[in-house]
C-alpha cells in the first residue's frame, strides 16, 4: 500500500473518530442538558400544583371560617331547621366551590341541616367522620382527609368549622365540602399536560389517590410498596427530582413537591421514552454523519495527498542535489545564509521549496539577532543584579552559595571566588549547621517564600532574610534565592520615633501618655491579684526659683538630677514619670503593709534633700508629695491621680517639704476653695460693672 493510499485511509479514520468523539460528546453534553430541562420542568410544575392547591385550601378554609362567623346563633339555638337551610343555600350560591354540598352536625355528630338537603340522612351520626372528630379535638376549622362520599360516589373533602356561642359553648360544626375532581375544585389540575403523554397527579401518605388524569384511579391505593422507589420516598420527606419505575413497569422522569401543611404529594412525571425521543433520532442521525464524513474524507484525502506529495518530490530532488553540492549546511556567525539555501529559494522562488529555503535563511538570521540579544541581556541583567543595594544571593538544595551580588560579596567581605560554594549559614551564623528558623530550609521543603528578622547573626547590624524557590538553579536542580535587607538604620529610626512619642525629652522620664497607659495595665494586675497600689504626686518646692535665679538651664539640671534621684529610690516594677514643669507622678504596685507607702515617700524627700551643685552654686532640694491609695481613694487611674495632686496641695499647704495621704476631707476642703475662688471671681466682675 502506497503512502497516498494510507494517507487517504488515515484522514479517513481520523475524521470518522473526531466525528464519533465530537459526536459522542455532543450526545452526551444534549443527554444531561435533556435530562436536566425536563427534570427542572418536572420540579417547576410539581411546585407551581402544589403551590395551586396550597392557594385553593387556604381560600377554601378562609371561605369556611367566614361562612361559620356569618351564621346567625339564634337559628341554631332555635333549632331553625328551615333558616339555617336558606343560609346555607344563600352561602352555597356565593360560594360555588362547595359543590358537593354544605352541612350542619350538632355536637353530638347529627346531621340538622344541609343544603342541598337531603332529608333522608337528617338526624343521621356522623361522628365517626375524620373531620368530625378532628374538629372537636382541635377546636378549630379543620381540613378533612378525602374520602368517598357514599351518596355521590364522588372523592370528597371536606372543611369543618366549629360553631360557637356567646358563651363559648359549642352550638354545632359547619361542613363545607368539595368534589375534588370537579372543574370547580381541583379538577383542572388533572387536564395539565406535561410533553404530550406526561401529566400530574396527587396522592397522600395512606397512598390514596387523591387527583389523577384517569378517574378510575381516583379514590384507590393501587401502588403498592416498593413498586416505585421515588413515590415511597416522597412518602417519607423527599423533594426534587429523579428516574424511576412507576408501578406499571414504565420509566418515568418525575419530580414531587408537598403541599404544606397537609401529608398530600404532588407528582409530576414523563415517560422517559417521550423525554429521551430527540436524543434516539439525534444518534441516529449523527450515526448517518459519521458514514459521510469518513467517505467524504477517504475521497478528498486522496486528491489532496496527491497534491501534497508532488512538493515534496520536488524537495527530495533539491535534496539530493544538496547533498552532492554542499554536504554540510553550515550557518555564519554574520548570519549571512548558506549558499545552498541561496540556489534553493532562486530555483524554487514562488514554491513550496522556495518558501522554505527563504523561511530558514530567515529564521537563521532572525536566531543570530536572538543570540546576541540574549548576550545583550545577559549583560544588562548582570549589571542589574550587581547594582542592587541588598545583599543577593543563589544556594543549592545543600545551602552552598552558587551565585551572589556586588553587595552580597562586600556585606560578606569576601571576594567572588571564595564565596562560591561556601554554605550560606557559615557565612550568615557563623555556624556549621543551618539553624531551624533558617527561611532557606523551610522555602526548600514546602517551596514557599520565607522571611524572618536576623537579630543575632554574625551580621554588621539588623537584617530581614527574604527567601524565594528557583526552581531551575544553575544545574537544573531546585534553587532558593536569598535576599538580605539592611534594618540597622531603620530600626534605630523606629526606636528614636518610639523615644520621641512616649519619654519625656528632657529627663529621659516617660511621658504622661506612656505613664498612664503603665498605670492602667498596674491596676489591672492588683485588681485581678486583689493587691493594693499608690500613686504619688511629686511637686518641688520653690522650683521657680531657682529658675529665676540661676536660669532656666540651672532648673533643667536640676529636674535632670531630680529624676535620676527618684529612679534610684523605687523598684523595677515601680514607674516615675515627668507630667511637665517641675511635677511627677510615680506608680507603686505590689504593696505590703500601709505602712509601706509612708517609708517610700520618706525616702524619696530625704534623698531629694541631699545638697546638689547646680551653675556653681549649692542649692538644696525639697519636695511636696501627695499620695492616694488603690482601691480606697480611686478604682481608675484619672481618680487617683486627681486624689494624689489634692493631698499633695494639702502638702504645700501645710508648709511643704512633706507628704500626706488623700482623705474625703481634702475632697471637701479642694471643693469649697474652688467654690469660694469662683465666689470672689463673680465678685470682682459684679464690682467691675
Amino acid at each position: 500500500m502506497t503512502l497516498r493510499s494510507k494517507t487517504a485511509l488515515l484522514m479517513a479514520l481520523v475524521v470518522a473518530l473526531g466525528v464519533a468523539a465530537s459526536g459522542f460528546f455532543s450526545l452526551s453534553l444534549f443527554h444531561r442538558s435533556l435530562r436536566r430541562s425536563i427534570l427542572q420542568g418536572a420540579e417547576s410544575l410539581a411546585s407551581s400544583n402544589a403551590k395551586t392547591i396550597d392557594r385553593y385550601l387556604d381560600e377554601a378554609l378562609q371561605d369556611t371560617e367566614a361562612i361559620a362567623a356569618q351564621l346567625p346563633r339564634r337559628l341554631l339555638q332555635g333549632r331553625d331547621n328551615a333558616g339555617l337551610a336558606n343560609y346555607l343555600r344563600q352561602q352555597k350560591k356565593l360560594f360555588p366551590k362547595f359543590e358537593n354540598g354544605l352541612f350542619i352536625l350538632t355536637p353530638p355528630g347529627d346531621l340538622f341541616a344541609d343544603y342541598p338537603v337531603h332529608s333522608e340522612l337528617h338526624g343521621k351520626n356522623f361522628a365517626f367522620r375524620e373531620y368530625y372528630q378532628r374538629a372537636m379535638q382541635e377546636r378549630r376549622v379543620v381540613i378533612g382527609k378525602p374520602y368517598v362520599s357514599a351518596r355521590t360516589g364522588q372523592l370528597v373533602l371536606t372543611f369543618t368549622a366549629p360553631l360557637w356561642g356567646q358563651d363559648k359553648e359549642l352550638l354545632g360544626l359547619l361542613s363545607c365540602s368539595v368534589q375534588l375532581a370537579s372543574p370547580r375544585a381541583l379538577g383542572g389540575i388533572t387536564q395539565r399536560r406535561f410533553g404530550d403523554t406526561g401529566y400530574v397527579y396527587v396522592y397522600d401518605s395512606s397512598r390514596l389517590m387523591i387527583l389523577h388524569p384517569q378517574a378510575q384511579r381516583i379514590g384507590k391505593r393501587d401502588v403498592p410498596v416498593g413498586a416505585n422507589l421515588l413515590y415511597d420516598r416522597a412518602l417519607q420527606g423527599f423533594e426534587g427530582a429523579g428516574e424511576t419505575v412507576n408501578s406499571l413497569g414504565v420509566a418515568m422522569l418525575v419530580a414531587f413537591s408537598r403541599i404544606e401543611g397537609l401529608d398530600w404529594v404532588v407528582a409530576a412525571q414523563l415517560p422517559a421514552a417521550e423525554a429521551f425521543a430527540p436524543l434516539r433520532m439525534a444518534k441516529i442521525k449523527g450515526l448517518w454523519v459519521l458514514l459521510a464524513s469518513a467517505a467524504l474524507a477517504a475521497g478528498i484525502g486522496a486528491l489532496a495527498i496527491r497534491r501534497v506529495t508532488l512538493p515534496l518530490a520536488r524537495l527530495q530532488q533539491a535534496a539530493e542535489q544538496l547533498s552532492v553540492d554542499a554536504p554540510e549546511v553550515v550557518f555564519s556567525a554574520t548570519g549571512n545564509p548558506d549558499e545552498t539555501l541561496a540556489d534553493l529559494e532562486r530555483t524554487y522562488a514562488g514554491g513550496e521549496i522556495g518558501g522554505l529555503a527563504k523561511t530558514l535563511r530567515e529564521q537563521q538570521q532572525r536566531l543570530a539577532k536572538s543570540l546576541g540579544a540574549l548576550r545583550d541581556a545577559a549583560q544588562n541583567w548582570e549589571q542589574t543584579f550587581n547594582s542592587v543595594r541588598d545583599a543577593i544571593f543563589v544556594v543549592d538544595k545543600k545551602y552552598r552559595i552558587q551565585r551572589l551580588n556586588r553587595a552580597a560579596r562586600e556585606l560578606f567581605q569576601l571576594p567572588g571566588d571564595e564565596a562560591i560554594g561556601t554554605p550560606c549559614y557559615r557565612l550568615i551564623h557563623g555556624s556549621d549547621q543551618p539553624p531551624d528558623f533558617c527561611p532557606g530550609r523551610l522555602t526548600l521543603a514546602s517551596g514557599r517564600p520565607g522571611q524572618v528578622e536576623l537579630t543575632d547573626s554574625c551580621l554588621p547590624g539588623v537584617f530581614e532574610e527574604t527567601t524565594t524557590m528557583l526552581h531551575e538553579g544553575g544545574d537544573g536542580e531546585p534553587a532558593v534565592v536569598h535576599l538580605l535587607k539592611d534594618l540597622t538604620q531603620l530600626k534605630a529610626s523606629e526606636a528614636q520615633v518610639k523615644r520621641l512619642a512616649y519619654y519625656d525629652s528632657l529627663t529621659g522620664l516617660p511621658n504622661r501618655a506612656l505613664f498612664m497607659d503603665r498605670l492602667v495595665a498596674s491596676l489591672n494586675a492588683c485588681r485581678d491579684g486583689e493587691r493594693p497600689a499608690a500613686v504619688l504626686f511629686v511637686d518641688l518646692d520653690q522650683f521657680k526659683g531657682v529658675n529665676d535665679t540661676l536660669g532656666h538651664s540651672a532648673g533643667d539640671q536640676l529636674l535632670q538630677v531630680v529624676a535620676r534621684r527618684l529612679e534610684g529610690c523605687l523598684r523595677q516594677s515601680d514607674v516615675v514619670a515627668r507630667f511637665g514643669g517641675d511635677e511627677f507622678v510615680i506608680s507603686v504596685s505590689n504593696l505590703g503593709p500601709e505602712g509601706q507607702v509612708g517609708e517610700i515617700a520618706g525616702k524619696l524627700l530625704k534623698v531629694l534633700a541631699q545638697p546638689m551643685e547646680l551653675g556653681g552654686e549649692h542649692i538644696n532640694c525639697s519636695a511636696s508629695i501627695g499620695i492616694a491609695l488603690f482601691p480606697q481613694d480611686g478604682k481608675d487611674a484619672e481618680t487617683l491621680i486627681k486624689h494624689a495632686d489634692v493631698a499633695m496641695y494639702q502638702t504645700k499647704a501645710m508648709g511643704r517639704n512633706g507628704f500626706q495621704f488623700f482623705s474625703e476631707e481634702m475632697e471637701r476642703q479642694a471643693r469649697e476653695n474652688r467654690r469660694l475662688a469662683q465666689v470672689e471671681d463673680h465678685g470682682e466682675g459684679e464690682v467691675s460693672r
